[in-house]
């Protein structure tokens, strides 16, 4: 039943994508050479990391990389392409990791927002106390030390 909400998919991955939940996650090691399409090559033993935030605000892969539009995720829309045109890497949208690197809880990950989404929704009103708030945030963190607040105006919906 859940899956059946599309669009809340959608925007779910979407925030995914903007706001990863690792930005940068522990190294890997390669046991063996590994030579890239652009030339580079990891050596055998060096350390690497990925920067997701990186990879999911990609211009070549993602059209206005760094607006929201959960239409990116929709296979019938425009906005599931790349900026040429073509079909996104399958690899240029991994807020889990992939592989038997990728994230033991990503299933429910994947889960619980939708579910929590889908309640808080179904039971009340959201509306911003001031339409016009804009947030400023730092390229980069690892932790906040100063969370931000946003009001919200929040009503429980009548039946």
């Amino acid at each position: 039943m859940i899956n059946d909400l599309e669009k809340l998919g959608w925007a779910v991955n979407e925030s995914l994508r903007i706001e990863p939940p690792v930005l940068i996650p522990i190294g890997n090691t390669p046991f063996d050479e590994i030579k890239l399409n652009d030339g580079f090559t990891l050596k055998k033993g060096s350390n690497f990391t990925f920067n997701f935030y990186r990879l999911h605000h990609n211009p070549d892969e993602w059209r206005q990389p760094d607006e929201f539009k959960p239409d990116r995720f929709n296979p019938k829309s425009m906005w599931y392409l790349t900026p040429v045109g073509n079909k996104r890497n399958s690899f240029s949208f991994m807020p889990f990791s992939a592989g038997r690197r990728s994230c033991a809880g990503k299933t429910f990950a994947e889960t619980l927002p939708k579910l929590v989404l889908a309640y808080l929704l179904h039971e009340f009103d959201f509306e911003m106390a001031n339409p016009d708030h804009k947030i400023e945030k730092p390229m980069i963190t690892v932790q906040t030390v100063k969370p931000t607040k946003i009001p919200v105006l929040i009503r429980k919906r009548e039946r």
